[in-house]
C-alpha cells in the first residue's frame, strides 16, 4: 500500500468511526501518533501526495508532507516545494518552519533555504573585517584600523617572520 493509500484509506475509517482516532487505532493496530500524521495529511492537494510515492528528486518524506499540511489553505504548497526542491527532507521541514514565522511570504523562501543549508551544514563566514578570536570565548575581535601596524609587528616580533595569504 502506497503512503497515499494509507492516507486515504486511513481518513475513510476515520470518517467512518466519526472522528473517533481511537476506533482507527482499533481497526488496524497501529499507534496513534502514526495515525494521527496520516490524518494529518488528508488536505493535502492530490499533486502532494503523489509525491509521497514518486521516485524521483521530488519525492517528500511524511515529515515534509506533515510540515506542509499546517500551512494555511491559501498557501500554494507546490509553489513552497518548487521553492525547497534541492534541499533534503530534513532542511525541507526547517524551511517551511521558518516560511511560518515569516508570516507566509513567498519571497522569504530563497532567503530562508540559504539558512537552513547554512545551518545543516555548520558554516561559519567569517566577518568582512580583520579580526583575531579570542580564546577564551571564541568570539571574533575585530582590530581597529589605527591598530594595524602594531598588530603586524607584535606577530613579527612573535613569529620572526610573517606568513602572507593572497
Amino acid at each position: 500500500m502506497t503512503t497515499q493509500d494509507k492516507v486515504k484509506s486511513y481518513s475513510k475509517l476515520f470518517d467512518v468511526y466519526n472522528g473517533d482516532v481511537n476506533k482507527v487505532i482499533s481497526a488496524i493496530h497501529m499507534s496513534k501518533s502514526t495515525i494521527q500524521k496520516y490524518l494529518k495529511m488528508r488536505n493535502l492537494p492530490e499533486e502532494v501526495l503523489n509525491l509521497l510515492d514518486t521516485n524521483n528528486e521530488k519525492k517528500i518524506s511524511i515529515d515534509v508532507a506533515v510540515e506542509l499540511s499546517k500551512l494555511p489553505d491559501a498557501i500554494d504548497k507546490i509553489e513552497v516545494l518548487d521553492k525547497i526542491t534541492t534541499l533534503t527532507n530534513v532542511q525541507k521541514v526547517d524551511a517551511i518552519k521558518k516560511f511560518k514565522q515569516c508570516d507566509y511570504d513567498i519571497d522569504y523562501l530563497e532567503d530562508i533555504k540559504e539558512d537552513v543549508v547554512v545551518h545543516h551544514n555548520n558554516i561559519q563566514f567569517a566577518p568582512s573585517f580583520p579580526y583575531v578570536i579570542e580564546k577564551s570565548t571564541g568570539k571574533f575581535v575585530c582590530i581597529p584600523e589605527n591598530m594595524y601596524d602594531d598588530v603586524v609587528n607584535l606577530i613579527k616580533n612573535k613569529m620572526g617572520e610573517l606568513n602572507y595569504y593572497h
